[in-house]
């Protein structure tokens, strides 16, 4: 297994934590490996806590999806743009 870059982890789970419309975000590091942060309920104003699965693996139908385009494109990895998921 690749080693995770900690910025992925941070990113992910940084940009979920301050948008509250997101359910999910999910970094692609490289063509086999992705990072991905969901939120398990609905986010609110009021909330004082936060719940949330952080995953580490290979990527899922649709990720694997768009890495292939992206490898038809040309674009290199690791994939700036996360993928969002409202």
């Amino acid at each position: 297994m690749e080693l995770i870059p900690r910025y992925a982890v941070d990113k992910t789970v940084g940009v979920l934590l301050s948008d509250l419309k997101l359910k999910r975000v999910t970094y692609i590091v490289s063509p086999k490996l992705t990072v991905s942060a969901t939120r398990r309920f609905k986010g609110s104003k009021r909330n004082t806590r936060e719940d949330i699965a952080l995953t580490i693996g290979a990527p899922n139908f649709k990720s694997r999806q768009l890495i292939q385009s992206a490898k038809k494109v040309g674009e290199p990895f690791p994939i700036k743009k996360l993928q969002f998921q409202r």
